[in-house]
């Protein structure tokens, strides 16, 4: 088991979009989303994103470069966060079970701003700049990936961000990703975070060439 909470302790009974098999909120999050799953579906969205969208990463990256082709990291964010989606739905049809979402810049817990537990102990507002979840709230509520993305080098806190939002009480997202779109024009970096023996651990994702 990869998250350091044991979901069997509150399990929560929901129905499937196809047919009422009842299942419990903390099986589906052991056992249908687990670490192999999730890597796949996050190579498979950069490989869609590299394939599909390759002339985006023929475009200046450079914050210095002529403002008018410039290329911001959201534009990139965006088709990948399109791609997640299509992996991800894929995967809820096929195993006839209660869809996930992904949302960029998604600021809001409920009605409230998004505050993670980040330096000593004190909460901060945080943005993540992509997220797969449930979209509802309190006990139903189900984070499964957050995502740091950059232009450039993935920065340490862009790490200690991904850790605040896995290890917070109230988002425990089960997996976290960092992922470095243009640092070298000719591959995507990608590190995928989860839970192992009560400890974050980390695994840098094979490079994603970029073939021009």
């Amino acid at each position: 088991m990869y998250n350091k909470r044991s979901f069997i302790e509150h399990p929560i009974n929901f129905y499937t979009n196809v047919g009422d098999t009842l299942i419990t909120k903390s099986l589906w999050k052991n056992s249908m989303v687990n670490y192999d799953t999730i890597k796949e579906i996050i190579s498979n969205s950069i490989r869609d994103l590299i394939n599909i969208d390759k002339p985006i990463f023929s475009l200046p990256m450079d914050d210095n470069s002529d403002l008018e082709r410039k290329l911001h990291e959201v534009c990139i964010n965006h088709r990948f966060a399109l791609y997640l989606q299509k992996n991800i739905t894929e995967f809820c049809s096929k195993h006839k079970i209660e869809n996930l979402y992904v949302d960029i810049e998604f600021n809001k817990k409920g009605s409230n701003p998004k505050k993670v537990v980040y330096d000593n102990g004190q909460k901060k507002e945080l943005r993540p700049d992509i997220i797969i979840h449930n979209r509802k709230d309190g006990s139903e509520k189900i984070n499964i990936l957050v995502v740091e993305a950059k232009k450039d080098d993935i920065s340490t806190h862009d790490i200690r961000k991904i850790k605040a939002f896995m290890n917070d009480s109230d988002y425990e997202y089960r997996y976290g990703l960092t992922i470095s779109y243009c640092k070298r024009n000719d591959r995507v970096n990608a590190c995928l975070y989860s839970y192992k023996e009560n400890q974050i651990i980390e695994e840098s994702l094979p490079p994603f060439v970029i073939i021009p």
